[in-house]
């Protein structure tokens, strides 16, 4: 016992010993104190504590969203574009074919009408309870679309908190309808296109997130369906809980509006080239 207390106190005089010669040398030749910063992230709040209406997707497995077109505007957005949001199984099939939505989605087309990069113009698409002007107007999720004439858009995904908009998140676009979806409740979550695909009237989509979380999303043309001739197929990840569920459909319906921009962009330039 003597013995190691006689070695503590000889390690402890070589320590006293090395600090002052230590403290004696220019700073750049010190060795750098090291600190351990212990930290603890803050618990992100529920969304459900922010705006009630993410309920409506408690319990849900998947959804299926079928885009709809109206002949006349029934909203001050106009736009004849609208889509329904139904509650579908783990593989996005519709639970129902009689069911109502559960949720509607509608946008506010505002095209960037210059190809000026440093001008951008900007779309709003909301995501509502009812299908109405003033849940249009006040919409519990609404998207905000950048749009880059010379470059790829961007979306910031925002949640009505008591009148204000909240950013919960955005959408980066890429190649081949990509999107990467960012977020403090998503872990890189994106969407990606393969190049092959088996049938001509539905395309699959690859969904993953960094954490291996897998989903499904399958895009399906109903060509005997003229007036509401795409759908959308989505499964949410097993593990994913309510609040990340709202993060990706919040993402299909985003690739649902792209799209639907996109047709109406060939759209007009066929009529272009027709009437020359």
């Amino acid at each position: 016992m003597i013995k190691d207390l006689l070695k503590g106190s000889i390690n402890h005089k070589h320590e006293d010993i090395e600090q002052k010669y230590l403290s004696k040398l220019p700073k750049e030749q010190q060795q750098p104190k090291i600190v351990i910063h212990q930290h603890l992230d803050e618990e992100l709040k529920p969304l459900t504590m922010i705006n009630q209406s993410v309920s409506q997707l408690n319990g849900v497995k998947g959804v299926y969203i079928r885009e709809i077109f109206m002949l006349s505007n029934m909203f001050s957005w106009n736009t004849s574009n609208v889509f329904e949001i139904h509650e579908a199984d783990s593989s996005g099939k519709r639970l129902d074919p009689n069911s109502q939505p559960i949720l509607y989605a509608v946008a506010k087309l505002q095209e960037c009408c210059t190809c000026d990069c440093s001008v951008m113009g900007t779309s709003q698409i909301a995501i509502t309870t009812k299908l109405d002007d003033v849940s249009s107007n006040t919409p519990y999720l609404f998207l905000k679309e950048k749009n880059v004439c010379c470059g790829f858009n961007t979306c910031d995904i925002f949640i009505n908190e008591k009148g204000n908009g909240t950013l919960i998140g955005n959408i980066k676009e890429g190649c081949r309808n990509a999107l990467y979806v960012n977020s403090s409740y998503l872990n890189n979550l994106s969407f990606y296109l393969p190049l092959c695909q088996c049938q001509c009237n539905q395309s699959s989509y690859q969904v993953q997130d960094a954490e291996n979380n897998k989903g499904i999303l399958n895009l399906k043309l109903n060509c005997c369906d003229c007036n509401n001739p795409y759908t959308y197929e989505a499964g949410f990840p097993p593990k994913y809980d309510t609040d990340q569920n709202t993060l990706y459909l919040a993402a299909v319906i985003y690739l649902g509006y792209i799209n639907y921009q996109s047709r109406q962009k060939s759209n007009n330039s066929s009529s272009s080239s027709r009437h020359k």
